[in-house]
């Protein structure tokens, strides 16, 4: 009886659940177009179809635009240069200025520091550093004098015995100097080291010998952080030592290049051979003179302008030849002035071209910076969008395959339902 009673039962909970599904399939399926289910499907297909695009477009970077300045404006003419004539030499002479004297900089504080032992450049640093003391007389190397422990008359008759002539080591020797000239370059290790002791010796073997120690001395007091650059320390201390020939290893003309090239190191590359291709053409006792005159020109009456210089002085050389027997660097001085004089409306009109230049130069840049940033701006804000699409689009894909895998379950079970109580009905009929 009581399994009789389960039977019963689970007939029941059948009979009811067929019967939940009949009504369900009657109120849903039967009064709703099958067209319509079709569509709503296809609809829903279509929508994750579209998702997968937009995914697909989204994961594509957006485009950059690339901004290009705009073409720089064509710079006025300058006015033609005034010509100077012999009548114009024959004014009274100019009096001179001096060229600016390169003050020794204070001797930074020379911090101590372990050395270290291991450093792989120290021999090749070493081996430069013998080479200096070659060139550096013996008794510049270290400051000190010399003694007499018996009387300058007893050495005179011993002066072979070292007994009775002593040298006393005073203050920094040079190797002590060197390291305070590394500070300012930032030359720690002997590698570095090396690099600038290398560019200092390429000046030194242009001077004689006995010399040599001055020169060395202004170049480690006058050397600072603007050739922390060691490349650019050994560039432009090539190119003096390889122009230094023009005026016969003078120390003068050396520590005067050395000192220009320090305050002016990107004119450096110009005028260094311009002056030494000037100076050739004088002799030797007159080069000095005329580098003294060309330095004092650019200072003084061409404002550091390095092009209007060379224009000038290129109508002075031709002008030379009509006043044989006439001092080049006085006349040089002389010209320059007048020149100058000559020339200051055209100067004038010049500033004010190459003003008016670099302020339009000046806004095509700053324009071209604004429409960069723009695109900049535009290229993150399009970029930010996309992010969003996507997110946007895996969440439609995601809810169209799961609401096609929904209807389509529903109404396989439906279908299903459909198919079985026909079967019962047929099965019922027969009997």
């Amino acid at each position: 009886m009581i399994k009789k009673s389960k039977f019963i039962l689970t007939d029941k909970n059948e009979n009811m659940k067929t019967n939940y599904f009949t009504k369900v399939e009657d109120r849903y399926v039967f009064r709703v177009s099958t067209a319509f289910w079709h569509f709503l499907i296809g609809l829903i297909t279509i929508a994750a179809v579209i998702g997968i695009l937009v995914l697909a477009w989204s994961v594509i970077p957006p485009g950059k635009e690339k901004v290009k300045a705009a073409a720089y404006p064509v710079k006025a003419t300058y006015p033609a240069v005034e010509k100077i004539s012999l009548a114009d030499l024959a004014m009274n002479d100019e009096k001179a200025v001096p060229v600016p004297v390169y003050q020794q900089a204070p001797p930074p504080v020379l911090q101590q520091r372990a050395e270290v032992e291991n450093d792989p450049g120290k021999p090749a640093y070493d081996v430069s550093l013998s080479e200096l003391k070659r060139i550096i007389p013996k008794d510049q190397w270290q400051p000190g004098f010399w003694s007499y422990p018996y009387g300058e008359l007893a050495w005179q008759m011993h002066p072979a015995d070292p007994n009775y002539k002593r040298w006393n080591p005073q203050g920094e020797d040079v190797e002590q100097q060197l390291e305070r000239s590394y500070l300012p370059l930032h030359a720690k290790t002997y590698s570095q080291k090396k690099e600038a002791l290398d560019s200092y010796l390429k000046i030194l073997k242009q001077i004689p010998s006995a010399k040599s120690y001055s020169v060395l001395y202004f170049i480690m007091n006058n050397t600072n952080e603007r050739f922390a650059d060691l490349h650019l320390l050994d560039t432009v201390f090539t190119l003096i030592a390889s122009n230094l020939k023009t005026f016969s290893g003078s120390t003068d003309a050396a520590k005067d290049l050395v000192g220009f090239s320090v305050t002016n190191h990107k004119s450096a590359f110009e005028f260094i051979p311009f002056a030494a291709r000037t100076c050739s053409q004088v002799s030797d006792s007159l080069r000095y003179q005329l580098l003294s005159g060309l330095f004092e020109g650019y200072y003084r009456y061409f404002n550091n302008d390095l092009e209007v210089q060379k224009e000038a002085t290129g109508q002075f050389n031709k002008l030379l030849p009509q006043i044989p027997g006439i001092n080049r660097a006085k006349a040089l001085r002389k010209f320059y002035a007048v020149y100058n004089r000559k020339n200051q409306k055209r100067n004038n009109e010049i500033v004010r071209i190459n003003e008016e230049y670099n302020s339009q130069v000046a806004a095509i840049v700053a324009d071209s910076a604004v429409r960069a940033a723009q695109a900049e701006i535009k290229y993150f804000s399009d970029k930010e969008k996309k992010s969003e699409f996507r997110n946007k689009s895996m969440y439609v894909i995601a809810g169209g395959f799961i609401a096609v895998a929904l209807l389509g379950t529903i109404l396989t079970l439906l279908s299903i339902q459909r198919i079985l109580r026909r079967m019962e009905s047929l099965a019922e009929n027969k009997i």
